[in-house]
């Protein structure tokens, strides 16, 4: 990938995460229909994210970090095909990962009774029924591990061959699964009797959409000439090297994973459905995380890469600060709009079911603190992806311990002394991620002597400006709306009717910021803005200097 076509790359990237991130959507939004915020939404939902903590482990961090590297250099070592030595480090990797991920996953079924237990230890209004139900559905869920750890390997191998579209399309239809698990549960007991299965029929849906994750890049994987051959032969200096890789990474991910399970266990201690709401928010979080936040590192690494390798300082300062600079212009339209119609969006995404208007103030209130994160998030990301360029894995991970401890003293802090409930625990990782986004700045700067605050502070007040008039035109729309939280809707009709003219008014008021940001944008002389413009521009890059 050269960087005149850079922002294709990131578009398309975008494109199909933007689709993985809709399906994803309407998950969650079957997930709040039929749990709401209730105690036992609270057990499924962590059960839920429990094979996801170690799938990050195993499949992503990993991946990126670890795998792709080492087999590419063995499949075109020396500026040829190696396929024999590709393929014997694909089979070692493989069945480790397939080796690991069972035995972990065995015992997570053996021990769950206690792991729910420990979940629930610093909470005492929890009936014996939703613990036991809760380590029924750990048993039944934790195999999704597996499978989704192996996708993410035969992923690498599509990868590194630039086969990005299958992997990315692969979530689409987990989440159908899933989707498919819960409208077979409605058409079933359309009348909502044996409520108790509805966990049962979600949990077969995400352990089939593992499966299918794997299944469908299996064709694509054989047509490389690849097979898959299991060996307890690990020993080899391509496996030592990718363990070499990983580590640091795997490291700095497991102490921010691990380190959110203290945190729920705060926020299951908090009130019913308290982890429910911030499970919710997180999600809406995650769209422009993804969309935006995602596309952009994955696209700038291999840049700020060849940067890296070419010894080019300035190309590197540049590649950073048209990232931040990008960034900034993307992602603070979506923050203000978020903060300004937080209820509004809840409402009319969730007000399903058994969601409540009670439901929907309480994810609101965690939303606007969520939202705000996603900009320190975003900040974050590009500074590591930078040292990750740089060869640089420790200083993330020690970053990420220092900051991550932090939020939980926070998130004990606000949630125990303070009472902010729910708020205090999304209120804590923006102060923890604000931490560590001016961390990740001064050591850029005292290590690298990259000055770019100046750039970037001059987009910032340039955005800020040209926000102000979207921003008012919100307001006015949203005092205007005279909009109202409906739930206890079964019929998906009858939902769409009564809001219909919700969705519009807040779509338009979204397409606001097409209309009258990017235009002022450009008249305040914002170069940054026509990254569409770039998308098939011939010859030049964005990032280049």
């Amino acid at each position: 990938m050269t960087a005149k076509n850079i922002t294709t790359k990131m578009s398309s990237m975008a494109l199909m995460t933007s689709l993985s991130r809709v399906f994803g959507l309407l998950r969650t939004v079957l997930f709040a229909a039929l749990f709401g915020t209730t105690r036992f939404g609270d057990a499924f939902l962590f059960v839920y994210k429990f094979p996801n903590l170690f799938r990050r482990f195993f499949a992503e961090g990993s991946m990126s970090a670890g795998f792709i590297p080492v087999f590419s250099k063995l499949r075109y070592a020396d500026d040829r095909e190696n396929s024999f030595e590709a393929q014997q480090f694909f089979n070692k990797i493989f069945s480790l990962i397939f080796l690991v991920t069972t035995l972990l996953s065995t015992l997570a079924a053996v021990f769950s009774p206690w792991l729910i237990k420990l979940v629930y230890i610093m909470s005492d209004k929890v009936s014996p029924d939703i613990t036991a139900q809760a380590a029924l559905l750990l048993r039944l869920m934790v195999p999704y591990l597996v499978f989704v750890s192996l996708a993410a390997v035969v992923q690498g191998v599509l990868n590194t061959h630039n086969n990005f579209t299958i992997p990315a399309v692969t979530p689409v239809f987990f989440n159908l699964a899933i989707i498919t698990a819960a409208l077979l549960f409605y058409y079933l007991f359309p009348d909502g009797e044996a409520k108790e299965l509805k966990a049962f029929f979600l949990t077969g849906g995400i352990v089939a959409g593992g499966i299918i994750q794997l299944i469908l890049q299996l064709p694509w994987f054989f047509r490389l000439g690849y097979s898959i051959r299991f060996t307890v032969k690990f020993k080899n200096k391509a496996v030592l090297s990718y363990f070499k890789r990983i580590i640091p990474v795997v490291f700095s991910s497991a102490i921010y994973q691990l380190n959110t399970i203290p945190v729920d266990i705060i926020s299951m201690s908090i009130s019913a459905g308290a982890f429910s709401a911030l499970f919710f928010s997180r999600r809406l979080m995650e769209l422009p995380l993804g969309i935006i936040i995602v596309s952009l590192s994955s696209v700038i690494l291999p840049q700020l890469s060849r940067a890296k390798a070419a010894g080019s300082k300035s190309q590197s300062k540049t590649i950073l600060s048209r990232s931040i600079a990008l960034l900034f212009i993307l992602i603070l339209p979506v923050v203000i709009y978020t903060l300004v119609f937080k209820k509004e969006i809840v409402s009319l995404l969730f007000s399903f079911g058994i969601f409540s208007r009670a439901s929907a103030a309480l994810t609101a209130s965690c939303l606007k603190f969520h939202i705000l994160t996603v900009i320190m998030i975003g900040y974050m990301k590009i500074f590591q992806t930078f040292y990750y360029a740089h060869d640089n894995t420790r200083t993330p991970a020690l970053i990420a311990a220092a900051t991550l401890f932090v939020n939980l003293g926070l998130s004990y802090i606000l949630v125990k002394i303070y009472n902010l409930g729910p708020e205090g625990i999304a209120l804590a990782s923006l102060l923890s991620m604000s931490l560590a986004a001016v961390i990740y700045y001064v050591f850029v700067m005292v290590n690298f002597k990259m000055f770019i605050w100046r750039d970037n502070l001059l987009i910032l007040l340039k955005s800020s400006l040209a926000l102000l008039i979207p921003a008012c035109l919100f307001i006015v729309i949203r005092e205007n709306l005279q909009f109202s939280v409906l739930s206890n809707f079964r019929s998906v009709s009858a939902l769409w009717e009564a809001k219909e003219k919700y969705f519009w008014q807040l779509g338009s008021s979204f397409m606001i910021i097409l209309l009258v940001y990017f235009p002022i944008l450009r008249l305040l002389g914002v170069k940054e803005f026509n990254i569409w413009g770039k998308l098939y521009a011939k010859g030049r890059g964005y990032f280049k200097g």
